[in-house]
């Protein structure tokens, strides 16, 4: 099967493959060797989460035998750290890398317990897509949780990658969800090389400030920016009854702002994590004129 632009993107961009290439590397660069042991047992799993999570989109394989799959690599990872998973049920005994497994092979069993393999195609699907995005989630809370002292990092990272002095690098403004901050570290990485500046407000500013101090920089660094790029996650937006999304309040502060400071005229664009399904229309109503971005030309999003 050849893949689209719109494919080799996604791969391109995905967590597993972002994390791999870039915040690893800026890792090992800074000497944070803890954070590299974190990221090459959790981002393994990601890696191949999210070759099943393709695999479900591509629909060149069972829906049920991609389930079984995904049991099969936490039975692997199980094995592999020589656990029990029946007799974990004292959480004090168990370190932070059992406790995500334990996490996710309750995940997967549970979620196997209630799926029927009888219902309807498109049905199925969507519970597998739920239990795997499910995990994904369950991966990036353990790796947010176990990098907290990353942090400390950012004053160092700030110094040596600058906005480029005589305006040969485009400033863009990312709208995202705090929890997504691993990841925005890597696309922040992706897009220097590509002679963008992402702005990325966790990374620039300290935190403990008062809203109104947050506002008032954000206002300043929206203005700096000529585009705007939203990440789509399963933490920037909730899904509502109905098929609906709504976007977080602080998204849709900063999208606000941007489209009032820009006139309407600025340009937006968008990454949708996970959500590959090109039919669908639960896109929040914030975001219906957002541009899927698609590549990089003369240091600008397209």
């Amino acid at each position: 099967m050849v893949m689209n632009m719109y494919d080799e993107l996604s791969i391109e961009l995905s967590k597993g493959k972002i994390l791999d290439d870039y915040v690893k590397e800026f890792l090992r660069e800074f000497g944070y060797k803890d954070g590299i042991e974190i990221l090459e047992f959790s981002n393994y799993l990601i890696r191949e989460v999210e070759d099943i999570l393709f695999a479900l989109d591509a629909q060149n394989r069972e829906p049920v035998e991609l389930l079984n799959d995904l049991q099969s690599l936490l039975d692997k990872f199980v094995r592999d750290n020589l656990l029990n998973i029946s007799n974990l049920e004292d959480e004090i005994k168990l370190d932070n890398r059992e406790k995500l497994l334990k996490t996710l092979y309750t995940l997967v069993y549970d979620e196997k317990q209630w799926v029927s393999y009888n219902i309807g195609s498109n049905k199925l699907v969507s519970n597998i897509r739920r239990c795997i995005l499910k995990v994904l989630s369950a991966i990036t809370e353990f790796q947010n949780n176990q990098m907290a002292d990353m942090d400390n990092l950012i004053e160092a990272m700030n110094d040596k990658y600058p906005i480029r002095q005589g305006g040969t690098n485009n400033q863009v403004f990312l709208s995202h969800a705090y929890i997504d901050r691993l990841y925005t570290l890597g696309l922040f990485l992706y897009f220097y090389d590509r002679n963008i500046y992402l702005y990325i407000d966790w990374m620039h500013q300290p935190s403990g400030q008062l809203t109104k101090k947050i506002k008032n920089n954000l206002l300043i660094e929206i203005d700096n920016s000529k585009q705007i790029l939203f990440l789509r996650s399963l933490n920037s937006e909730l899904g509502l009854q109905g098929g609906n999304r709504q976007i977080r309040e602080w998204c849709a502060w900063e999208i606000g702002t941007f489209d009032y400071k820009s006139h309407g005229t600025g340009d937006k664009y968008f990454i949708d994590r996970y959500r590959r399904n090109k039919k669908s229309k639960s896109r929040s109503q914030l975001i219906q004129d957002f541009l899927p971005f698609s590549y990089v030309q003369n240091g600008r999003l397209c």
